[in-house]
């Protein structure tokens, strides 16, 4: 995997920039994202470098075009770099800090990590979750500590459910009602290919009994795992998370929780199954993963 420095002369100008994430985009060679003709239509090169126009339906467009990158005065040199940043930060990393490391205003530096992080959110689970899952919320925010329901109500509650081995996903939830807590697995799982659900003793996941092969644990009695059962998995998510706002972010409001669980997911979720995060080859192939991501056309941007 290479380093910033490596990355800062790899990708020295916008024209190896661009193609970089042109063969990252289009392995099969360029496609007009609009046309309907798909590779059936014939994509020219302009004179302007790096920018096309399809032969069906004329439309010109670049790599960037109506991605996160659109109209981006940011060189692309800092994105690469900035997506390297966050694959390699365990803990994630501040606005703050990329300030520092790639020269920009703090201003330009929160901006780009919520971009990034927005190309982070995969189209939630790219399969339906299965085999032995494991369900939890947490509290985020606030002081109190390991309560549940009204004492915890100056706190942000987050659910989740995770794939030994796999996925995990997590999304604020509105209350720790059985609605709430019990969306993350219902919107992830197939219940079909699920062989057991492990939960807390947290009433609200009795629901879960008509659906799945549910066990318990009893963390009231002092009791943390018996054989398979456990949420161990899980709640060592909600500790690298919590670690996270702790070390690099210090406090994240409500509004914005969803694009730091979502970073924090999608990291743990490319780095599971003997995937370590410091392993050299994941990183670099984890930044890549990003960029894909955000090079995805986004129905909210022009061109």
């Amino acid at each position: 995997m290479a380093n910033v420095l490596e990355l800062s002369q790899k990708y020295s100008s916008r024209e190896k920039c661009c193609e970089f994430l042109e063969k990252l985009h289009w392995p099969d060679g360029v496609e007009c994202p609009k046309c309907t003709m798909g590779k059936d239509a014939k994509v020219y090169q302009l004179k302007t470098r790096f920018k096309y126009e399809c032969s069906f339906c004329r439309h010109q467009f670049s790599v960037t075009s109506g991605t996160i990158f659109h109209r981006s005065h940011l060189p692309l040199q800092k994105w690469i770099i900035a997506s390297l940043l966050i694959a390699n930060a365990k803990k994630g990393i501040s606005a703050k800090q990329l300030e520092r490391d790639l020269n920009v205003t703090y201003k330009t530096a929160w901006y780009l990590a919520h971009r990034i992080r927005r190309a982070m959110k995969e189209s939630s689970i790219i399969r339906k979750m299965s085999g032995i899952l494991e369900v939890d919320e947490t509290y985020v925010g606030g002081k109190s500590h390991k309560v549940r329901g009204r004492g915890a109500k100056n706190k942000v509650v987050v659910g989740g459910v995770v794939e030994r081995g796999g996925w995990v996903s997590a999304k604020v939830l509105e209350n720790a009602s059985i609605k709430e807590v019990c969306k993350p697995i219902r919107e992830n799982a197939d219940p079909e290919k699920v062989t057991m659900v492990c939960a807390d003793e947290w009433p609200a996941y009795n629901q879960l009994r008509r659906e799945f092969n549910l066990r318990r644990i009893y963390h009231g009695y002092g009791e943390y795992a018996r054989g398979i059962v456990h949420t161990n998995t899980i709640e060592n998510f909600w500790g690298l998370f919590k670690r996270g706002i702790i070390g690099s972010f210090h406090r994240i409001s409500k509004k914005y929780m969803q694009l730091y669980l979502d970073e924090f997911a999608f990291r743990y979720s490319y780095t599971a199954k003997g995937r370590p995060l410091h392993a050299k080859k994941c990183n670099g192939a984890f930044m890549e993963k990003i960029l894909a991501n955000a090079l995805i056309r986004d129905p909210a941007l022009k061109g």
